[in-house]
């Protein structure tokens, strides 16, 4: 089984369960994927026993996280031992280099949408604390 998390207007294939905690987004998805399963939920409060999902994707949620250690150890938890998880987040580099070439970039960052940024190191030694 596959968990999105943080799947926000992401289409997922039919085999994926898609959580987000964002019930504007859940409407919308559901209406345009109908037959799909999306979840309200907490990413650091996941309702599904452990070692649930033999794939989960986590995109563009850590820079929304303040504690992002609480996010990953539950992504881990709900992970099988062998399973593939994807990360995908945003990093100071690129916000740097996309705040100075895109208008529309540099509001998103400003205006705090992206409130966590972090570095490429920052990001590395969490993952290695978590995944071992």
């Amino acid at each position: 089984m596959k968990l999105v998390a943080g799947c926000g207007e992401t289409p997922v294939t039919q085999d994926a369960i898609s959580v987000d905690m964002d019930l504007k987004f859940l409407r919308k998805n559901r209406e345009l994927y109908n037959g799909r399963f999306y979840i309200a939920a907490d990413v650091n409060l996941l309702p599904f026993p452990d070692n649930s999902f033999s794939t989960v994707e986590f995109m563009s949620v850590l820079e929304h996280m303040e504690d992002p250690r609480l996010t990953l150890k539950e992504i881990e938890r709900v992970s099988a031992p062998e399973a593939w998880i994807t990360i995908n987040t945003a990093h100071k580099l690129f916000e740097n280099v996309l705040g100075k070439l895109s208008k529309t970039h540099k509001r998103l960052v400003t205006d705090g949408w992206h409130k966590y940024i972090r570095t490429y190191r920052e990001y590395r030694l969490m993952l290695g604390e978590i995944f071992q």
